[in-house]
């Protein structure tokens, strides 16, 4: 048997709630079966999605050979998970191909599709927090909330809803470059950078990481050369994405974050707003073009990125 130490919320919502299914036993046993098969507990969310398909009927009873994707529904869940990891029928081939191939296939399922740069979103959303979650936007990877995890719980006072734009912009940045920091380090996000509750926590932890690492490499590094550091490392991350093509357009949320209200328990938050403004004072901040999403060439050169600069202008991504 297995023992269970704790239930990972991440790994269980997909693969329950996500699909109403309120029993976090049945929850626990979805979670394992796909684990032993090898997929990824968010797979959960492309099964929703094709429940809310089936039900607006872009996805016909044919398509899903037969199976019942009524919400709950526990046996159709195992059975897609089971068809899936063994690529079995018609089901197994459109799950297998993630949900960029269910869009292609089904172009109508791009607005009720959950996903920045195909990645599928957890459990959070992003209305409920426009300045915090601002991180889905611009993550080079997509839909993680582990881009910007820290100074959470005084995110707003460092930013408050009413503060210009400019004000939380910079302190997004500001929380952007540590979880970069933390995660180059290969340190604990939850303990260095999630669990950062002030500003005093947050500076000693930084000049903490600074010491260890100049005592492991023989290192003399300031705090300036970290900061370089990140810089580089988010700018390499957005060349590298503009080589597969990824562009503004890509920095955003998925449709209906933008246009439908969250409705909570007792509040309703309004959809997502600002996002182009608030982009723009991010590129501004970061060197990028506002018009492309794209690093400038000056902000390369500027942090030694030279070579990159010259790829991109090689594959005349840049101009030269």
């Amino acid at each position: 048997g297995r023992k269970r130490v704790k239930v990972e919320y991440y790994g269980l919502a997909p693969l329950s709630y996500r699909m109403d299914v309120y029993d976090p036993k049945i929850g626990l046993e979805l979670s394992y079966l796909a684990t032993d098969l090898g997929l990824d507990h968010t797979f959960g969310q492309l099964i929703a999605l094709a429940f809310e398909l089936r039900e607006y009927g872009i996805l016909t009873k044919d398509d899903v050979e037969g199976l019942d994707l009524s919400w709950g529904n526990v046996e159709a869940i195992r059975t897609i998970i089971m068809k899936t990891a063994y690529r079995d029928g018609k089901v197994g081939e459109l799950f297998a191909g993630g949900l960029k191939n269910i869009v292609d296939k089904y172009p109508e399922a791009a607005k009720y599709a959950i996903h920045v740069k195909w990645m599928d979103n957890i459990p959070q959303d992003p209305r409920g927090n426009p300045f915090y979650n601002f991180r889905y936007i611009v993550s080079t990877r997509g839909a993680t909330h582990l881009w910007a995890t820290g100074l959470s719980r005084i995110a707003h006072e460092l930013a408050p809803p009413n503060a210009p734009l400019e004000q939380q912009m910079t302190v997004f940045l500001m929380i952007e470059n540590f979880t970069t920091l933390v995660n180059i380090l290969g340190v604990c996000s939850w303990a260095w950078s999630s669990y950062t509750t002030s500003m005093e926590s947050y500076r000693r932890k930084e000049e903490a990481l600074l010491k260890l690492y100049n005592a492991v490499t023989g290192l003399n590094f300031t705090i300036n050369d970290f900061h370089n550091a990140i810089e580089r490392i988010i700018l390499i991350e957005r060349a590298e994405n503009a080589r597969y093509g990824i562009r503004r357009k890509d920095d955003t949320l998925p449709e209906r974050f933008l246009k439908e209200p969250l409705r909570g328990y007792k509040i309703i938050h309004p959809p997502y707003t600002n996002l182009d403004e608030r982009l723009d004072i991010y590129y501004k901040l970061r060197g990028i073009d506002e018009k492309t999403g794209i690093p400038k060439k000056e902000t390369l050169i500027k942090y030694g990125l030279d070579y990159v600069s010259k790829d991109l202008e090689t594959r005349g991504i840049l101009s030269r």
